[in-house]
């Protein structure tokens, strides 16, 4: 099969493409405004993207690159290899402890793009695709709209109610790494937390160079940069691929319009329609995980410089090489899950070329480059102290599956439980599931990869893909892990499989089909692909049309006390120090992410001990669940008795255990938040906070100083 040569199509001209971004830049502020972000917030991230993110990219890439790309390959892969070198920048810096040099990182960009001038254009560098008409230009803009449109935004004054795990346990951990390093446990000081902490780096630099807070970075004005980026690197890479820019759209509407029908239908009908879920949770890694979402956008820029160096006439080039190390190094701390996937593509590309004969050579030098980048933070992650890796992930083959919405509905018509189901039942379920998780992509990549068979045509760079896929799905159906969080696995591989996916539904194998077989058993698999895409589709609608409402309706007041409390939280922000510890009564991520500041015991929910400890054994097959006993007893111990009557001594307390904690914290500096602060379960907003007015209590002893007290806060910091 050749690839797709299609002609540009007319369209609007420059004019109507300027206001189209336009738009796209007032309805992403819009959004943040009415969720609460603050209009010198929003400028201020304006500048910070634009400064120290896109426009170092934007002159290294162009350095980098022998050959002037358009202005959308430059976008998508400029704005990818600036998130890289941010991330690189900031984490350097701050191990370094020179965090405040930081603020001048733009001024990199100076020498880059005087390189990039004095660099001649290679003339036998491959095209990155066909060019973009106006039409497709704005069908772009449309698609980068949904994606704005379906990023999950908190409203400001709401941080009390519908308590969201997952946000705040980001927020804490970006607070976190603005603090200093190495890094740890947040939510409890002292333990080592061995992390992607990379993922955080944009939103701790921008509270270092611009003041915004973590909280306000992370829940209303950078939740939209990542799918942008994600669908921009989709469509380069789709498009550099087929050589179509329809394929590229296509590739970046898969990937934007993901939806689980089963989650979305449960706005409508309650959890009963949770039963029609297969747990495909790509579009939750998209748009609510900071690190998932910037692990694919590296993964697509990884995947377009390995697609332009195969299809290269001679060997790798040094300018893709470092910007294939600079996006392996980003993305191994970034997530965890992406750089095993691209390692096993290359390793597996380098073994077919050694089977052909070395035909494919370049790909045994990229399997080298990727695996030295990516090894020693991908080795740290697993291997480290407090590794999540070792404590989370078991064989457990269709894991995923088994603990599935559909899959208990399953087991409920036959008389038993997930857990109690016949073994043969998952297996049976296993391949009509595996379909329905990729949606229409694992369809349409088998049409595109049949017809390429049958057209005699390989291609190293569609390899490489396959290979990346495959080993995804392997290693996300293989394994179990609390959360599902080995399906992290499974984006990556849906991702690549978006992209081979695209050339089906613009028909780029059909051309030169002859014959009435040819032409119906064509229209039945591209009708079978379409049907597979009736699902998400609805379900991203639905999505897109909650997110539309939730903006549009009247957010819920905070209350007089509760904005005090807020107040007391912005001064703990900006005046304690970053080395502080705090005791307070709060049972959940609170303090650690909206203070800013670590906590002596928050919650244990996130400690990799705890997922080792949730592991048990039912029906033979293992389960997860949270663990039932306190895997910190002293802790628990001390914000228990200072919950019932705050006494210094229970201070005191905490200072030693610090002073003994893996990570030993010499004469810690405790501080204390007495407060009528309390969790509820109950009522018609689900789990909340429930706050009383302080009514006289104090923190009882000698040898703490009252630094802050409102209404409902008072801030103790004991004497040294």
């Amino acid at each position: 099969m050749e690839h797709a040569r299609s002609t540009v199509a007319r369209g609007p001209g420059p004019l109507a493409h300027r206001a189209g971004i336009a738009l796209l830049f007032a309805y992403a502020a819009t959004r943040a405004l009415v969720n609460g972000a603050r209009p010198e917030a929003i400028a201020l991230t304006t500048g910070f993207l634009a400064l120290h993110v896109f426009l170092p990219g934007w002159c290294a890439w162009r350095a980098l690159r022998p050959r002037r790309d358009d202005g959308w390959s430059q976008a998508a892969l400029g704005l990818a290899l600036g998130l890289a070198l941010q991330v690189l920048a900031f984490v350097g810096a701050q191990r370094l402890g020179i965090v405040s040099a930081f603020a001048y990182w733009p001024l990199v960009s100076l020498p880059l793009a005087w390189w990039s001038v004095r660099r001649s254009v290679d003339e036998s560098e491959p095209q990155s695709g066909e060019g973009v008409g106006g039409a497709q230009s704005l069908w772009l803009l449309a698609i980068l709209a949904v994606a704005i449109g379906r990023a999950h935004l908190l409203p400001a004054g709401g941080w009390w109610r519908d308590l969201d795990f997952d946000g705040v346990f980001h927020v804490s951990n970006a607070a976190e790494l603005g603090r200093t390093l190495p890094f740890e446990d947040a939510r409890i000081a002292g333990l080592p937390f061995n992390y992607h902490y990379f993922s955080y780096a944009t939103a701790a630099g921008l509270r270092e160079t611009m003041g915004v807070p973590v909280r306000e970075g992370l829940e209303r004005l950078l939740p939209m940069l990542g799918p942008v980026a994600l669908a921009l690197g989709t469509f380069a890479l789709a498009r550099a691929l087929w050589r179509s820019a329809n394929a590229g759209l296509v590739a970046a509407a898969l990937v934007v319009l993901h939806a689980d029908l089963g989650f979305e239908l449960v706005r409508v009908f309650g959890l009963r329609a949770n039963e029609v879920s297969i747990a495909s949770y790509l579009a939750y890694g998209v748009y609510r995980s900071p690190s998932m979402v910037l692990g694919l956008v590296f993964f697509s820029a990884i995947a377009f410089v390995v697609t332009q160096e195969l299809r290269a006439a001679r060997g790798p080039r040094v300018g893709s090489l470092v910007a294939l190390v600079t996006l392996a190094i980003a993305a191994a701390g970034t997530k965890g899950t992406v750089m095993p996937v691209v390692v096993a593509a290359c390793c597996g590309l380098a073994l077919v070329a050694l089977a052909s004969g070395g035909r494919w050579r370049p790909g045994a030098s990229l399997a080298l480059v990727t695996a030295v980048a990516a090894a020693p933070m991908t080795l740290a992650l697993a291997f480290g102290g407090g590794s999540h890796a070792g404590a989370m992930f078991r064989v457990v083959p269709w894991h995923a599956l088994v603990t599935s919405g559909s899959f208990a509905a399953m087991a409920r018509a036959l008389g038993a439980t997930a857990q109690t189901a016949p073994a043969w039942l998952e297996w049976v379920l296993a391949p009509l599931w595996v379909l329905l998780f990729y949606g229409p992509c694992l369809f349409a990549t088998a049409v595109v990869l049949v017809r390429r068979r049958a057209a005699g045509a390989a291609d190293p760079a569609v390899v490489w893909l396959v290979t990346a896929a495959l080993a995804g799905s392997v290693l996300a159906f293989a394994l179990g892990a609390p959360g599902v969080s080995q399906l992290f696995f499974a984006d990556v591989a849906h991702v690549a499989l978006a992209v081979l996916a695209s050339a089906a539904f613009v028909r780029v194998a059909a051309a030169g089909r002859a014959g009435p077989f040819e032409r119906a058993s064509g229209r039945l698999a591209f009708g079978c692909v379409l049907a597979l895409s009736i699902a998400p589709v609805i379900g991203a609608a639905l999505d897109t049309a909650a997110r539309a409402r939730r903006d549009v309706l009247p957010k819920p007041e905070e209350g007089a006390l509760f904005a005090q409390y807020e107040a007391g939280l912005a001064w703990i922000r900006e005046h304690a120090p970053r080395d502080a510890v705090f005791l307070a009564r709060g049972g959940e991520i609170l303090f650690s992410a909206h203070a800013e500041r670590r906590a002596f015991l928050e919650t244990e929910r996130a400690d990799p001990h705890g997922h080792a400890a949730g592991w048990h054994e039912v029906n033979g097959r293992w389960w997860t669940d949270p663990p039932t006993t306190p895997l910190h007893p002293e802790r628990l111990a001390v914000r228990s008795a200072f919950a019932t009557g705050p006494d210094v001594a229970q201070l005191r307390t905490a200072r030693e255990l610090l002073a003994r904690a893996p990570l030993a914290i010499e004469h810690a500096d405790v501080w204390a938040i007495v407060d009528r602060l309390r969790l509820s379960h109950r009522g018609e907003i689900g789990t909340h906070w429930e706050l009383q007015p302080l009514s006289g209590l104090q923190l009882a002893g000698d040898g703490a100083e009252l630094v802050f007290e409102n209404e409902v806060m008072r801030v103790y910091r004991l004497a040294r």
